[in-house]
């Protein structure tokens, strides 16, 4: 008869148990902790008259410096792209993903992105009215208006074209 010894493994077993039960504990307990943040904000943003845009306004500057603490070299606030792209470099780097992009799990293929068609914008000049920043369209989009598609949608960049 094999010799196994039961009540070592009872013991281990409890052991895992007790230690997912903590760690459920402190979830339920962070979850309550951001409730009542986002109550709290909630109310300050009613007293005040503040938006989420007021606030991430207010935050971004913190979140270049972070990001730049992160990554060890010094970016530019530029475009949702370049975030976009350093966030990815971040997470790869966190998640220790060497290019940055993730294998499809057949042999190893590159995983196919397709784009959504959008109607093309019409050659003219589009002003952001978050930045105040002008960009002139001539043939192909500049970066800055592919960066807005991305970040507003089609509809929100049209509507921003001058007369």
């Amino acid at each position: 008869m094999i010799d196994v010894d039961y009540d070592k493994q009872i013991q281990e077993l409890k052991k895992n148990i007790e230690e997912l039960e903590r760690r459920k504990q402190e979830a339920l307990r962070r979850e309550e902790g951001f409730n009542a943040f986002d109550e709290a904000l909630q109310r300050i943003f009613d007293e005040y008259g503040l938006t989420e845009y007021d606030l991430f306004l207010l935050k971004s500057v913190d979140i270049y410096k972070w990001l730049e603490k992160l990554s060890g070299e010094a970016i530019q606030p530029g475009s949702f792209h370049e975030i976009k792209e350093l966030m990815g470099k971040l997470y790869a780097r966190e998640n220790g993903l060497v290019s940055g992009k993730r294998k499809s799990a057949k042999g190893g293929k590159k995983a196919v992105v397709v784009k959504k068609e959008q109607p093309k914008l019409e050659i003219g000049m589009y002003t952001n009215p978050h930045t105040q920043q002008t960009v002139e369209k001539k043939r192909r989009n500049p970066k800055e208006l592919d960066a807005w598609l991305d970040e507003y949608g089609y509809e929100t960049v049209v509507a921003w074209k001058q007369d």
